[in-house]
């Protein structure tokens, strides 16, 4: 139930169009962020913080942080993306976990507690509102069109209309996928041809990716004895991996 619920919220709502998140002037004055000062790497700490609030706005799912479909972001994604080390990730994690500033699920998915404080949930929900009603004019554009006669010329630009819709949220969804994957293989090279490559990748495989790349940057982490992402992409080099519990799947930018 909740997974889905979570793949609803992330990707049928099409939220990329809020791109910000709040920071109160006076967040240094919290107590809070007082304490978490005093201890050591707390500069690691709070950088941390603030860009675990980042990828939580770009879920906008109620403070949850995900990568993609069934994919929570694993410490070892999260220290790859934010550069930092893996023990100071979990000692981070740890430390905000303590303190009541974010809590983690029984399926490792992290959520920012009180999310409404950094972001205008307001604005969030006239946005669902408006892609609600952009959703519910879809339906009935594909109402009207199969009750009506293909060759009328009226219901052909409405068919028009509905397919170029239905194109648009699909290359929405793709192309959150590829920048995913792109941030996380963190080796910029042959980027267009990459992507040709991940959109004839099936879903499954892709799911293979996120759970099993992980492991794969931890082996490499220099960069010059890591794949190319073109080639690791064209010689499904995902299959030759082995996950050893990295990402946990549960579903939900």
């Amino acid at each position: 139930m909740f997974a889905t619920h979570l793949w609803g919220c992330f990707f049928g709502s099409t939220m990329s169009e809020i791109s910000w998140i709040k920071l109160k002037t006076k967040m240094f004055d919290d107590e809070k962020i007082q304490l978490i000062e005093s201890m050591p790497e707390a500069d690691a700490i709070l950088i941390i913080w603030i860009k675990l609030l980042i990828l939580a706005g770009k879920t906008n799912s109620n403070g949850y942080v995900m990568l993609a479909e069934n994919i929570p972001y694993s410490t070892e994604m999260i220290s790859t993306i934010f550069r930092r080390p893996l023990q100071i990730v979990k000692f981070a994690l740890k430390t905000l976990s303590d303190f009541g500033m974010i809590e983690i699920t029984g399926s490792n998915v992290i959520c920012v507690t009180n999310w409404q404080k950094h972001q205008n949930i307001e604005g969030m929900d006239k946005l669902r509102a408006q892609n609600a009603l952009r959703q519910a004019k879809y339906r009935e554009q594909k109402r009207l069109i199969s009750a009506k006669n293909q060759t009328n010329d009226n219901a052909t630009v409405t068919l028009r209309h509905a397919i170029d819709l239905d194109l648009e949220l699909d290359k929405e969804v793709l192309m959150r996928e590829f920048e995913n994957f792109w941030n996380l293989y963190n080796k910029r090279v042959d980027r267009k041809k990459c992507f040709q490559l991940w959109k004839k990748i099936k879903k499954k495989d892709k799911e293979k990716i996120f759970v099993n790349l992980p492991n794969y940057i931890e082996r490499t982490p220099d960069l010059k004895f890591r794949k190319d992402p073109k080639t690791y992409l064209n010689n499904e080099s995902w299959n030759d991996e082995i996950s050893d519990g990295g990402a946990v799947i549960a579903k939900i930018d």
